[in-house]
C-alpha cells in the first residue's frame, strides 16, 4: 500500500506544478487489476479521484462520470485554481463491481463474501488440475466425483461480479461487453492525443486487445511517447517478444523498453524513487 500511496502523491505533485493553463490537471490510471489497492490508496491520501461511479446510496457506473475537472476557490478571495484529479479506469472490471440487469453498481465487496462462502462449500468437491498433468490422474479424479448442485450456487454468485476472467474467451468478453469496450475506447482516444506520455508498469503487453490498441496508437500518433518498465532483463525480453506478436513495425520509434541496471530490479518502490521522484526533483 505504501508504494501505491507514494506513486499517487508524486504524480499529484508533478501535475500540480504544471505551469500550463491550457493542459488540464488530470492523470488517467488504466489498470487491468481487479483489486482495490488504488481505491484504498486514493482514499488514504485524500486525493481527488473519479472511478466512474455516481450516487451515494446506490452508486452506478457510467463513462459519462469521467473527465470532470475540479476547481477550488479561495475562501477569502476569488482566486480559482484547478485541482489534480485521477481518473481510475479498470478495463477488466473490479472486485467492487456488480452486474445488476443492464447496469454495473458498486457492491463494497459484499459479493466477495458470498462467493467465498459458496466456494468453501464446494472446493473439496472439484478437481485440482494444478496437481498433475497426467491423463490417468484426470480420469481417476473425474470418476471419483459426482455432480453437486451446490456448485451451481457458486457459479451464480460468481457471475454477479463484473470482471473479465483470465480465460481464452477474455478478448471476446472484453469486446462484446459494452462497458469494457467503452473503457478500451477511452484508452485508445487518450493515446491519440497530442504530446501524450504512457507509462507502462507491471504489464507485459501479453493481452492482445490492449497490445493492439497501444501499438496502433504508437504508429498513428508520432507525438505519443511510451515508456515500458521491465522488472529485469528477462522481463524486458518477454515484453519485446509480446510486442513482436503484433506484427507491427513501430515507424516513429516512440516506444522505449527500460530495464534496471543489474543486479537491481524495477519493482514499484524503485520506479517511484528512480523515475517519478527524479522527475519531481527536476521540476523543483
Amino acid at each position: 500500500m505504501d508504494n501505491y500511496k507514494e506513486f499517487l502523491v508524486l504524480l499529484n505533485t508533478i501535475v500540480l506544478k504544471r505551469k500550463s493553463s491550457i493542459l488540464n490537471k488530470q492523470v488517467n490510471l488504466f489498470t487491468t487489476n481487479i483489486d482495490v489497492f488504488f481505491e484504498k490508496a486514493l482514499e488514504v491520501t485524500q486525493l481527488e479521484y473519479n472511478d466512474g461511479f455516481y450516487g451515494r446510496f446506490n452508486p452506478v457506473f457510467s463513462l459519462t462520470n469521467f473527465k470532470k475537472s475540479l476547481f477550488k476557490k479561495s475562501l477569502h478571495y476569488d482566486n480559482t485554481s484547478e485541482i489534480p484529479v485521477f481518473n481510475l479506469l479498470k478495463v477488466h472490471g473490479s472486485l467492487t463491481w456488480k452486474s445488476e440487469k443492464e447496469k454495473i453498481v458498486y457492491s463494497e465487496l459484499k459479493e466477495i463474501e458470498e462467493i467465498k462462502s459458496k466456494w468453501n462449500a464446494v472446493k473439496t468437491k472439484v478437481i485440482d488440475f494444478a496437481t498433475t498433468d497426467k491423463l490417468d490422474h484426470f480420469i481417476t479424479e473425474v470418476a471419483s466425483k459426482t455432480h453437486d448442485t451446490t456448485f451451481n450456487d457458486f457459479l451464480v454468485a460468481y457471475d454477479k461480479l463484473a470482471v473479465v476472467n483470465p480465460t481464452k474467451e477474455k478478448f471476446q468478453d472484453t469486446i462484446l461487453n459494452l462497458h469494457y469496450y467503452e473503457l478500451l475506447r477511452v484508452l485508445s482516444n487518450e493515446l491519440e492525443k497530442e504530446n501524450t506520455i504512457l507509462f507502462i508498469l507491471g504489464f507485459s503487453l501479453a493481452d492482445e486487445h490492449i497490445r493492439e490498441i497501444v501499438l496502433r496508437a504508437a504508429n498513428s500518433n508520432p507525438t505519443l511517447s511510451i515508456k515500458v518498465f521491465a522488472y529485469d532483463s528477462s522481463a524486458k525480453t518477454v515484453i519485446e517478444e509480446n510486442v513482436k506478436k503484433g506484427n507491427t513495425t513501430i515507424r516513429y520509434n516512440n516506444i522505449d523498453f527500460i530495464e534496471p541496471d543489474a543486479p537491481a530490479n524495477y519493482d514499484f518502490k524503485t520506479i517511484n524513487a528512480n523515475i517519478f521522484k527524479a522527475v519531481l526533483d527536476k521540476i523543483d
